[in-house]
């Protein structure tokens, strides 16, 4: 089915250290919306747009799906092999970087009959004046689809010694495609180790993480720890967070810290909405 762009409805409250919103219909298929993002007249640098962008939120019916800043989202994009351009803000709901057009179709927004809101809020920086955006989306009309969505949520983790960190669960909202750990300075950890009923699922120092994103199409990027388990771009490769009689797997979490630094962890799942 083809798909249709378009600008949508205007963003409002877009004021320094303030949140702007914008509200969209929920009547359609979303695989993408994008921001521009205008400093004054002309296209905001990526710098101005991670200045001022401190974080984005994407709610169906008044609840979270995605929280995490400009800089943060640009980071994920980079480590699926994704370009930044200056003045753009993409929300790749449907991602092109899958291996196959169903599998990149299978996490696209299909609204209809199942939600009853659909808004982005921007948190601007007070320092930032004279920020303008618009929303453009490219949707369909298909709805014979599940809705089955990617979604991030954003943590802070404590840190107060080097060594091993153990964190013992990781929230039930899906499957686990990846696990993104920002951190106060270049390789503040130096591996991860991840287990899931007792059995490892990941356990690698960063200089093989980085190798296995950068040997399927992607890349890694400075200050930011990549567990992919869909590296591969596999649509269905995850880390199960449900065992099959239903209960929650027990996981836990190993970051061995060079330095005594706390650290964002950003988790990206495939599920139903929140």
């Amino acid at each position: 089915m083809m798909r249709r762009t378009e600008l949508m409805n205007p963003f409002h409250n877009v004021v320094p250290g303030e949140k702007a919103t914008v509200t969209l219909p929920f009547d359609r298929r979303y695989h993408k919306i994008t921001i521009e993002v205008k400093s004054g007249t002309v296209s905001a640098s990526r710098a101005t747009m991670e200045r001022a962008v401190k974080n984005i939120r994407v709610m169906l019916n008044g609840v979270p799906q995605w929280e995490l800043s400009a800089k943060q989202l640009f980071a994920v994009l980079e480590i699926h092999g994704v370009t930044i351009s200056n003045g753009i803000i993409p929300l790749n709901f449907s991602e092109p970087w899958r291996r196959s057009p169903q599998g990149e179709d299978a996490t696209s927004w299909a609204l209809q009959g199942r939600v009853s809101s659909f808004q982005i809020e921007m948190e601007l920086d007070a320092a930032e004046s004279n920020i303008g955006l618009k929303c453009f989306a490219e949707y369909d009309n298909f709805a014979d689809q599940p809705l089955i969505i990617k979604k991030f949520t954003r943590s802070q983790v404590q840190v107060s010694t080097t060594g091993i960190l153990t964190l013992d669960s990781i929230p039930n909202l899906g499957d686990l495609h990846s696990l993104y750990a920002f951190e106060t300075e270049h390789h503040d950890i130096r591996s991860v180790k991840i287990e899931r009923n007792g059995y490892v699922a990941y356990d690698l120092p960063r200089a093989i993480a980085n190798e296995g994103l950068r040997t399927h199409g992607g890349g890694d990027v400075n200050n930011v720890f990549a567990v992919r388990f869909d590296r591969t771009d596999r649509i269905g490769h995850t880390l199960k967070l449900t065992m099959k009689n239903g209960l929650s797997a027990p996981i836990k979490q190993e970051y061995d810290m060079a330095k005594a630094n706390s650290f964002t962890q950003i988790l990206e799942y495939i599920g139903v909405p929140n």
